[in-house]
Order: C-alpha cells, then sequence, then structure tokens
C-alpha cells in the first residue's frame, strides 16, 4: 500500500518504473514472510498514535450490575391475618357449629390435655371452646330473675345483672369464641360492643362468628394483656379467662384502663397448676382473684 501510494506522487520512465515495481513486489514478499511482522507493525502504529494519529480507545467498561431485588416484606401482621381468614379459605370449615339463644357458633368440642400445658410455652388455643364461664353468664342474663349484683355493701340496692349493661359500651376481654358478648348483643340495647382477644387465631374464630350472625355491629379487636383501648368503656365483660391466676395483675391492669364504671367477670372456680406456683384450691384461687381485684382498684 504505502509503494502504490509513492507511485502516484511522481511520474517515472518505464523501466525505471518497472524496476521500482519489481523492487516493491519483492519488499511486499520478504514482510509477509517476516515472523516479526505482526510486532513490527504493532510498533509503527505506536509510533504513529505518539504523533497525534487516531488513538486506540479502551475497551468500553461493562456497565454496573443492577442493585439485587428488594425483597418483599413478608411480616404478618394481625390485619392480615384476619384478611386472609375472612375473604379466603375457611380455616375453621371443620369446626362443629353450636346454636346457643339463636346463634350459630362455630368452636371446638373439647381442648386436648396439649392445649392447656403449652400455656406456659405462649401458645394459647384455649379461645377455641367455649368455656362453662361463659355459659353461665348467658344463662344468667337470659333469667335475670335469678341473680342480682350489690356492688358495694347491703345498704345499697342490688342491681340486676342486664342492667348494668343496656345502653352502656361494652369492651368484652379474652372473647374466645364470642359466645359471652354476641349474645350479650341479641338480648340488649348497647350503644357499642367490642370483642377482643389476644391469639390471633382465636380473633379469627371469633371474627368468623360474628360474620356468620350477620352482626356488622359488633366490632372485633386484637388486644393483648396489658395493653388496653385508645378510649375506655363504661362496663368491661371477661368470661372464664383466668385459668392461669399468674395473669391476674395484667388482667387488671387492662380492666383498670379500659373501663369507666363497672368490671364484670364470670369465673368458674377450678385449681390451678403452673410451673410458677403450687396447686390452688377452688376457694384460693376465688380469693386470690378477689383480693388482685381490690389491689388494683
Amino acid at each position: 500500500m504505502e509503494a502504490l501510494a509513492l507511485l502516484k506522487k511522481q511520474t517515472y520512465p518505464a523501466d525505471e518504473l518497472r524496476l521500482i515495481l519489481n523492487e516493491a513486489t519483492a519488499q511486499l514478499a520478504q514482510t509477509k514472510n517476516d515472523p516479526n511482522r505482526s510486532s513490527k507493525v504493532q510498533g509503527h502504529q505506536r509510533e504513529e498514535q505518539g504523533k497525534g494519529g487516531n488513538q486506540v480507545k479502551p475497551p468500553p467498561k461493562p456497565p454496573p450490575k443492577p442493585p439485587p431485588p428488594a425483597q418483599a416484606d413478608t411480616t404478618t401482621t394481625i390485619e392480615d391475618v384476619i384478611d386472609a381468614d375472612t375473604t379466603n379459605d375457611n380455616p375453621f370449615s371443620h369446626y362443629p357449629t353450636s346454636t346457643i339463644s339463636g346463634l350459630t357458633l362455630l368452636s371446638l368440642p373439647s381442648l386436648p390435655p396439649s392445649s392447656i400445658l403449652s400455656l406456659s410455652s405462649g401458645i394459647d388455643e384455649t379461645g377455641l371452646t367455649i368455656w362453662s364461664g361463659s355459659l353461665s353468664f348467658v344463662n344468667l342474663l337470659t333469667n335475670p330473675s335469678i341473680y342480682s349484683w350489690n356492688p358495694a355493701s347491703s345498704s345499697v340496692p342490688s342491681i340486676p345483672l342486664n342492667t348494668l349493661f343496656s345502653n352502656k359500651t361494652v369492651l368484652e376481654l379474652g372473647s374466645g369464641t364470642g359466645i359471652s358478648g354476641l349474645i350479650l348483643s341479641t338480648l340488649l340495647p348497647l350503644k357499642k360492643l367490642t370483642l377482643s382477644d389476644g391469639d390471633p387465631t382465636t380473633l379469627n374464630l371469633c371474627s368468623r362468628n360474628i360474620k356468620n350472625n350477620n352482626l356488622p355491629s359488633v366490632d372485633s379487636v386484637y388486644l393483648k394483656w396489658p395493653q388496653s383501648p385508645p378510649s375506655p368503656y363504661d362496663v368491661t365483660l371477661a368470661c372464664d379467662v383466668v385459668y392461669d391466676v399468674t395473669v391476674l395483675p395484667i388482667l387488671f391492669e387492662t380492666v383498670g384502663k379500659s373501663t369507666r364504671e363497672y368490671f364484670v367477670l364470670s369465673h368458674i372456680p377450678r385449681a390451678n397448676v403452673n410451673e410458677e406456683r403450687a396447686v390452688g384450691t377452688e376457694e384460693e384461687i376465688r380469693l386470690e382473684i378477689v383480693e388482685e381485684g381490690r389491689r388494683k382498684g
């Protein structure tokens, strides 16, 4: 290529031109057979670049790798669990139903002993069945003549149980299946009724029973003692929530912050056994509940 370029710039006699061409052809043949030709060419290119010729650009850097996609938040809230229960498959479809005072309630007929023993590990399945304390409360509501309550002493007139709730705002603690509060809402006029529980699965069951009985005016909220609702209620109700008396301090702490007028506890005294104390008789348990209530005012 260089030899041909020179020829274009000058005019030569034919014999001289033939000689130049022969020399150029021999020179090209010798260059092709030279094993160091590649390095010489590269050296020549580097010399040209140093003189300001076209520079060879370095290869472009690969684009930065995109950051890994952010992992989705998999934290399950109480609202998530309840929404999943009320909008998708019913996890309680295998539960038997009971009809009590005109309401249809899903509940387990009984709990295995393992459910009671698991309380110490933080697993609470006790609200998935109907307890006798709730049935006693329902019986008193449907037969008000058999019971009246004297709130202080014999000098104060007795008050029929149903008058404590009529036209009041009511909060039930540890609602479980919801039987006590739901039947209360069908028997008496209430300003407001909120059922609560501190176990997500139990609260789902309670919400399902509210929905199945078409009681949209009844609320259900997650409330774990000693938490309390944002504002107090006139009356706080609890039925058979003291299977383990070690919960008494936080129960009454919640009651103290949640209640304006009355706290109604329907409890069936039972012998108490847990890992922190020895066996307590039914009478000892009853007295302990009363004393703890007095200490908390």
